[in-house]
């Protein structure tokens, strides 16, 4: 079972890329839950998703301890801290925040938000490269059922960048490894 915790500001696409990776699990025939919340300012508040992936019955569909936190927002990220396993394991978007010095935990560097726009000529496609990235770091489901999903959840006229984000998401984490 695995905890895991997409997080940063309203407006970033954190409850999609939370919708398109439990959907995805789905489609690898595992269970999950999954919750999301949002600041009431909803742009710039803080948004989480928060979800349990298993491969058997998920006994209680909350997060209670992080094992994967993914943040694209400082002050998320250090509400996020206190709930994080000693093992677990964190990546920030490096193009808008920082590790904490204090923390022992191991953290993953992607400069998710700056490739975005640099490849992409899109700030909003940002979720998925982090997302692909995450996917690829933590193993997390199948690259198929990621690309299905961003399909039947995403409009149609935003699949074909969301697929190239993915891609730039895929090849940014190609040399990291756990």
């Amino acid at each position: 079972m695995q905890q895991i915790r997409l997080c940063g500001s309203g407006g970033q696409g954190i409850v999609v890329a939370g919708r398109i990776l439990a959907e995805a699990a789905i489609r690898d025939k595992r269970f999950v839950s999954l919750t999301a919340s949002y600041g009431s300012a909803m742009r710039g508040g803080i948004s989480k998703s928060d979800m349990v992936l298993a491969d058997s019955f998920i006994d209680f569909p909350m997060v209670t301890e992080i094992d994967l936190l993914v943040s694209m927002l400082e002050a998320a990220y250090q509400e996020s801290l206190p709930m994080m396993k000693e093992n677990g394991l964190i990546i920030l978007d490096d193009t808008l925040m920082s590790p904490s010095a204090a923390s022992s935990i191991k953290h993953y560097s992607i400069p998710a938000r700056k490739m975005a726009i640099q490849e992409l000529n899109s700030e909003m496609a940002a979720n998925i490269v982090l997302l692909a990235a995450t996917n690829s770091i933590g193993r997390l489901v199948s690259k198929s059922s990621l690309e299905e999903s961003i399909k039947s959840t995403i409009s149609s006229r935003f699949v074909e960048i969301n697929l190239q984000a993915l891609e730039l998401g895929f090849d940014l984490a190609k040399n990291i490894t756990i």
